[in-house]
């Protein structure tokens, strides 16, 4: 669960070393060819809390960033990893970058088509 502290203030004592934005690392994720989409996971943990929101599928601890995505079908999760902490190089510059890969979206799948999953009834969509 997420508390609502007031945000490390870059060059205050609470703040890393380097700043990272969770909203800016998820919009250079979100960029990446090889991601469908960020995921707080199986469990809904993994996300960055700010204040009254969160940001998931993004984990930020000190120096560290974790991002959790579900990649499209096609690309290695090594091609798909390599992607996003090639697009993160210029966000946040120096960083330790570990991606998860949670799962793979075909295109067959519904959520990646946006269309509803078949029922036995066409009737009733």
């Amino acid at each position: 669960m997420c508390s609502d502290p007031e945000p490390p203030v870059p060059g205050s004592p609470r703040a890393p070393a380097l700043f990272r934005d969770p909203d800016l690392i998820a919009a250079a994720v979100r960029g990446c060819p090889s991601v469908y989409r960020l995921t707080a996971g199986p469990f809904g943990a993994s996300a960055a809390c700010l204040a009254g929101r969160r940001v998931d599928g993004v984990e930020i601890a000190g120096e560290a960033v974790r991002v959790h995505v579900v990649g499209r079908y096609g690309p290695t999760m090594a091609e798909i990893g390599a992607e996003v902490r090639d697009a993160l190089a210029d966000v946040i510059p120096g960083a330790e970058v570990d991606v998860v890969v949670e799962d793979l979206a075909t295109e067959t799948d519904p959520a990646v088509l946006g269309a509803r999953r078949p029922t036995l009834n066409p009737a009733h969509e």
